[in-house]
């Protein structure tokens, strides 16, 4: 790359050097490689059950996260042949908000049909371990990296995962 300018003087010249820049590459795996990820269902609001309903599934929202977890006490039901549905071991990331937030499903949850709102998060469990997965989703290097991506600023360079490395030095024997 030639470049020129002028300087202070208001003098043109041609830097006598040639610059190289490259666009460095995040370090980590793209989340697609290690997870499987996909949006959640789209349902209008005519097609919930109450939820008391005996049939559907619970239809979760980010309202139905708490501090204390999933509440679905008063979450409404979608009917079983919704096309995104999350179980235990997937990972909710939300979206649509400035602070992503995240839920893991525990094994005593219920299949559910997570909201448009969220991202299922289905981590290959050979690669990374799900609970790795959820506290990465909430470092500041993760939460850059989607507010970028809902910005726009980050020109559609996909979401990428730290690898995990040991911090602390061993102790001998």
């Amino acid at each position: 790359v030639q470049m020129s300018s002028t300087s202070d003087y208001g003098t043109d010249w041609d830097a006598p050097f040639d610059a190289c820049y490259c666009i460095m590459p995040r370090e980590g795996n793209i989340l697609g490689n290690v997870a499987e990820v996909r949006k959640g269902t789209m349902i209008t609001s005519s097609e919930l059950f109450p939820s008391n309903a005996i049939s559907g599934i619970p239809y979760v929202t980010p309202k139905n996260l708490t501090k204390d977890g999933l509440d679905l006490s008063m979450a409404k039901k979608a009917p079983g042949s919704v096309r995104a549905t999350a179980r235990p071991g997937d990972i909710l990331v939300t979206c649509n908000s400035s602070v992503t937030r995240t839920y893991r499903m525990k094994s005593g949850d219920p299949v559910v049909a997570p909201s448009y709102a969220f991202a299922i998060v289905r981590p290959n469990s050979e690669i990374y371990y799900p609970e790795f997965l959820e506290l990465y989703f909430r470092t500041r290097d993760f939460q850059e990296q989607a507010e970028a991506r809902q910005s726009g600023e980050d020109d559609g360079l996909p979401l990428r995962v730290r690898a995990l490395q040991d911090r602390h030095p061993r102790r001998g024997p």
